[in-house]
């Protein structure tokens, strides 16, 4: 489970995409969801999987983190 606040909200209509970065005291990471955004600065707490499209020399190539579930 990731927690901290909400920054960044972004929504792109054509392709039904959003996402929003989730910050705290060790960095920022974006989060991909497909459940409605949180407000800005609100402190949420999620559950998340990362995939990767390929995985080459052990390297990850194409990570993606998306939202699995929001407390």
């Amino acid at each position: 489970m990731l927690r901290g606040v909400a920054k960044d909200i972004t929504r792109i209509p054509l392709v039904n995409l959003k996402s929003y970065v989730l910050k705290d005291d060790s960095g920022e990471i974006t989060i991909l969801t497909e459940a409605d955004l949180p407000k800005t600065n609100e402190e949420i707490s999620v559950k998340v999987r990362v995939e990767s499209i390929a995985i080459i020399k052990g390297k990850s190539v194409g990570m993606t983190v998306m939202e699995v579930e929001r407390r």
